[in-house]
């Protein structure tokens, strides 16, 4: 093999390693970009639910039952002898 070929096919073997370096590494990049990508999208659709849930509270008409809803669910608020029953380890409710 003269010395100018050697040099071109040492050339071509170089270009193609870094090539496939190259590509394999984008791919690795890629993959995970779109891993982000589908959490950010699941991120997206949780947050989406819970402002229309905002939306659906604030269309809720004002009233005492609303009021008294909030205080219980949000605030831990109960009526004067009103009895709470939670449920347990086992998941049953008792005292």
């Amino acid at each position: 093999m003269k010395r100018g070929n050697f040099f071109v096919v040492l050339l071509s073997a170089l270009v193609v390693v870094v090539a496939i370096f190259s590509i394999v590494s984008q791919q690795a990049k890629l993959n995970e970009l779109r891993q982000k990508q589908q959490e950010l999208e699941e991120l997206v659709i949780e947050y989406r639910d819970k402002v229309d849930g905002l939306k659906y509270e604030l269309e809720q008409e004002v009233n005492e039952e609303y009021i008294a809803r909030v205080a219980r669910e949000r605030l831990g608020y109960y009526k004067i002898g009103e009895k709470i029953y939670t449920p347990g380890d086992d998941g049953k409710y008792g005292k």
